[in-house]
């Protein structure tokens, strides 16, 4: 991650066993979010670079990740031929909700 304005890096989002494909910023800019060839998408402190989830989700490669505009879902997609909404708790980032869709 890189600062505003100077691009200086200040820290590097390292976890993922495999390229990452996505990223995304929660509304509020706390969360990023990244979307890997692994096959996880990964919930990162913005201002720390500190790991706050790993997360599992789909049977292939992520292809993205975004973020609903109140930050309270997450929406994926993957090369396993689905996108799937996951409503969390915040607080924890555990996930209380799921819905999938195959394209």
């Amino acid at each position: 991650m890189g600062r505003a304005g100077t691009g200086e890096e200040q820290f590097r989002l390292t976890g993922h066993e495999a390229g990452v494909n996505g990223a995304a910023f929660s509304p509020d800019g706390r969360t990023v979010a990244t979307a890997g060839s692994d096959r996880s998408v990964r919930l990162w402190d913005a201002q720390t670079g500190s790991p706050l989830a790993n997360l599992t989700l789909h049977t292939d490669r992520m292809l993205g990740v975004a973020f609903s505009p109140d930050g309270r879902y997450i929406v994926t997609a993957s090369a396993d031929g689905t996108a799937r909404v996951f409503i969390y708790r915040l607080e924890d980032w555990k996930t209380c909700s799921r819905w999938r869709r195959k394209w």
